[in-house]
């Protein structure tokens, strides 16, 4: 086998070497994604266990808001950031979901991140719920939030009764009929 042709299997067989430990790499940084992705609503509380008791005070109104207040009825706890494409995408339909008045669950968002994170969510993005600014992460480590935007639910007792993300219109709807059964995300006619 003449020289120049010896020189091209070697070369060809180094970037078959290559290309495979790429392929490899990339696997392997597809599965951690996978597992970081799953593995964010598998901390914090179980579901069937009193939802962890935090305060804070809503931005715009200033007012108190804990998780008791959401004793009562249905309650979504969305865990949103400001920074995070799949919140935005949720933003109108919890707005929905909130505006059902009293068919639907009441909603609270913590978002992550100082006051002026929150405020961001709020003015440029629409939301139009109470929003409770978690600058210490206290209640992102209570319910074990990792990733946003994470969504927890409970009942009327305040208990958790489902937990996932959720980055769209389909996801929280799905959810929701997993968790609640049937809940009406359309405002009340006037």
């Amino acid at each position: 086998m003449p020289l120049g042709w010896a020189i091209a299997v070697i070369a060809l067989w180094v970037l078959m070497v290559a290309v495979a430990l790429a392929a490899l790499a990339l696997m392997r940084q597809v599965g951690v994604l996978t597992v970081l992705i799953h593995q964010g609503h598998e901390d914090g509380p179980r579901i069937g266990t009193e939802a962890p008791a935090f305060a804070g005070r809503a931005i715009g109104s200033g007012r108190l808001v804990s998780k008791s207040d959401l004793k009562g009825r249905r309650a979504v706890v969305a865990f949103m950031a400001a920074e995070c494409e799949g919140c935005r995408d949720l933003i109108g339909p919890l707005n929905e979901l909130a505006a059902a008045n009293g068919r639907g669950a009441a909603v609270l968002v913590v978002a992550g991140g100082d006051a002026s994170m929150a405020r961001k969510l709020m003015d440029e993005q629409g939301l139009g719920v109470p929003t409770v600014p978690d600058s210490e992460a206290e209640a992102f480590g209570l319910y074990g939030v990792r990733n946003t935007p994470l969504l927890v639910l409970l009942d009327e007792r305040g208990v958790v009764v489902g937990k996932g993300p959720a980055n769209d219109r389909d996801q929280l709807r799905q959810l929701l009929a997993e968790t609640y059964g049937p809940v009406s995300s359309e405002p009340a006619a006037e």
